[in-house]
C-alpha cells in the first residue's frame, strides 16, 4: 500500500493524459509548476502501467534526479532497475530509470518500452540525445513532464510533442496550500539591460564581469542578513568561481555556506546536499545545478545573483523556494538582478503554448517594461495595479 495519496489536481492531470491517449495521440507534454509533485504523478503512472504488464522507461539527465525518481517509485512499491554508469541493468524489471546519456549506449539491453516518461522534458529537442533515444522506439506512447514547456531560448516544443496537458497554475497551488506564499524583494544592485544575449540567455562572460565583484556580493549578504537571516537559502550564481566566492563571503560573515558545481565529485556533492537538507549548512551556492529537479522542501529563501533572459530559467530557479513544509512562513525571494521586473511575479499567469515562442517583454528607450511595481521604501515587488505596497503600505 503506497504511503502517497494523490492530490485532486494530480489525479485530474493524470486523467487528462489518459483521455488524450484514448483519442489516439502519442506524444503528450504535461505541465505543472515546480513543487506540484510531478515526480509523484509520473511515478504513479509508471507503477500503474507496470501493474498492467507494460514496460516503462523513465528518462532523466542527472544522477540526483534518478535517485529522487527511484525513491518515489519505492513509495509506490514499484520494483525498478537503473540504466546508469556502473550499474548492471536488470532486464526482468518492468520499469527502467535511465540516464538519457547512458540509455543511448544501451539500446537493446533492456525490454522495449510501451511507455516513455521524460523528466524535465523542455530539454527534448530534435537531433539531441533525448530525441535519438526516442527514435529507437517509433510509435511508443510518450509523456514529457515540465514546469516550463519551452526551451531556454523561448522556442516552443511542437517539434517533439503533439499536445499540451496543463495542470494547475502557481496561483492555484498557493491558494490551495500546495505551494508556499511568498514575498519578493528586489534590492537595487544591478540591471541586465546592457547585457548581450547568446544562445538564448545573457552572455556568461558579461554576466560574470558584472556580478562577480566583492562589492556586489557584500551588498547581497547585507540584504540577506536584513531579510532572511537564519533562513535556509539557495543562491544562484553565474560561474563556478562566482559561486565559490559568494560561499566564502558568507562564511567570512559567520554563516555556514558551501558551493556546489557540476565538476565536483559525486560523493562530496552528495554529502554537501545531505548537510544542507539536515541544516548543517545554511546557505548553498550553485551554478545551474539546482535549476531543475532539486527536491528540498525546507528551502526558505532563494537569492538570485544570476541574471537571466529566459523565462524558463527564471521560473525553475524561484520555484525551488515555493515548496511547503510544516511551520514555514512565506518564502523569501531576493532578486538582485531584476529578474522579477523582467519576467513578472512567480504566480503570474503564463500563456503556455506548443506553437508560439515566449515573447520577450516590450522595451521603451532600451529598457524592459516591468510587469511589477517595486516599492522604493522596502524594495518589495508588487502587482503593477497596486496603489500601495502590500508589505509596508507605502503609496506608489
Amino acid at each position: 500500500m503506497s504511503k502517497i495519496i494523490l492530490r485532486s489536481y494530480q489525479e485530474q492531470l493524470i486523467e487528462n493524459l489518459r483521455v488524450k491517449f484514448s483519442l489516439g495521440l502519442k506524444r503528450l507534454l504535461a505541465v505543472a509548476p515546480t513543487g506540484s509533485g510531478k515526480t509523484v504523478m509520473f511515478s504513479y503512472m509508471a507503477s500503474a502501467a507496470a501493474a498492467k504488464g507494460l514496460n516503462v522507461l523513465i528518462l532523466a539527465h542527472r544522477e540526483e534526479l534518478l535517485f529522487q525518481i527511484s525513491e518515489t517509485l519505492g513509495e509506490f512499491k514499484c520494483d525498478h532497475s537503473f540504466i546508469m554508469p556502473g550499474v548492471i541493468i536488470d532486464q526482468r524489471q518492468k520499469v527502467q530509470v535511465g540516464s538519457v546519456f547512458t540509455v543511448i549506449n544501451n539500446i537493446g539491453k533492456f525490454k522495449n518500452p510501451d511507455l516513455i516518461i521524460i523528466d524535465e522534458a523542455h530539454h527534448f529537442a530534435s537531433g539531441n540525445t533525448w530525441s535519438k533515444v526516442i527514435a529507437n522506439f517509433p510509435g511508443v506512447r510518450i509523456v514529457g513532464v515540465t514546469a516550463t514547456p519551452c526551451r531556454l531560448d523561448g522556442k516552443p516544443l511542437n517539434d517533439c510533442f503533439e499536445s499540451l496537458v496543463l495542470g494547475p497554475s502557481v496561483a492555484d497551488l498557493i491558494k490551495e496550500g500546495a505551494l508556499s506564499d511568498y514575498v519578493a524583494f528586489t534590492p537595487d544592485l544591478v540591471t541586465a539591460d546592457e547585457l548581450k544575449i547568446t544562445a538564448g540567455d545573457y552572455n556568461k562572460g558579461q554576466m560574470d564581469l558584472m556580478m562577480n565583484k566583492p562589492a556586489i556580493t557584500g551588498d547581497a549578504i547585507k540584504e540577506w542578513f536584513k531579510l532572511a537571516k537564519g533562513k535556509k537559502t539557495i543562491v544562484f550564481c553565474v560561474t563556478v568561481e562566482h559561486a565559490k566566492n559568494v560561499a566564502e563571503a558568507f562564511m567570512s560573515a559567520g554563516v555556514s555556506a558551501r558551493a556546489v558545481d557540476g565538476a565536483m565529485d559525486k560523493l562530496t556533492r552528495r554529502q554537501i546536499l545531505d548537510d544542507f537538507k539536515s541544516g548543517k549548512i545554511e546557505v548553498l551556492t550553485n551554478v545551474n545545478i539546482f535549476t531543475e529537479g532539486f527536491d528540498c522542501k525546507t528551502i526558505e529563501c532563494v537569492m538570485l545573483l544570476r541574471p537571466t533572459a529566459s523565462l524558463s530559467m527564471y521560473l525553475q530557479m524561484i520555484g525551488r523556494g515555493l515548496r511547503v513544509f510544516p511551520g514555514k512562513g512565506k518564502a523569501i525571494l531576493i532578486d538582485h538582478v531584476r529578474a522579477i521586473e523582467t519576467h513578472g511575479l512567480p504566480d503570474e499567469e503564463q500563456a503556455w503554448s506548443l506553437s508560439d515562442r515566449i515573447k520577450r517583454r516590450k522595451k521603451i528607450d532600451g529598457k524592459n517594461v516591468s510587469p511589477v511595481k517595486v516599492c522604493t521604501t522596502c524594495f518589495a515587488a508588487n502587482q503593477s495595479l497596486n496603489l500601495f505596497c502590500t508589505y509596508c503600505g507605502a503609496p506608489f
